[in-house]
């Protein structure tokens, strides 16, 4: 299983209408996204723990900071929802 650390942050940004209106949608890295084979409106599975797996949709496309990474804890390519 291909996957990555990120961190999780809020969209506050008031061009994130996207993000705020769909909790199921998120942002991501366009690079970061690349490794785990991942593109725009694309589906990722994210792992915060052993327990806690969740499934979004990217619809936004960004380059982010070091220190902010992403919309979602560990994005992790899924087979499932291979688009």
């Amino acid at each position: 299983m291909v996957a990555y650390y990120a961190s999780i942050n809020q969209a506050l940004l008031p061009e994130q209408n996207d993000l705020k209106d769909h909790k199921e949608h998120c942002s991501a890295d366009p690079e970061k996204l690349a490794t785990v084979g991942r593109l725009c409106r694309h589906q990722v599975r994210i792992k915060r723990n052993d327990d806690e797996y969740g499934l979004f949709t990217v619809s936004e496309v960004r380059q982010e900071t070091r220190t902010m990474s992403f919309a979602w804890a560990n994005a992790v390519e899924s087979g499932l929802t291979n688009l």
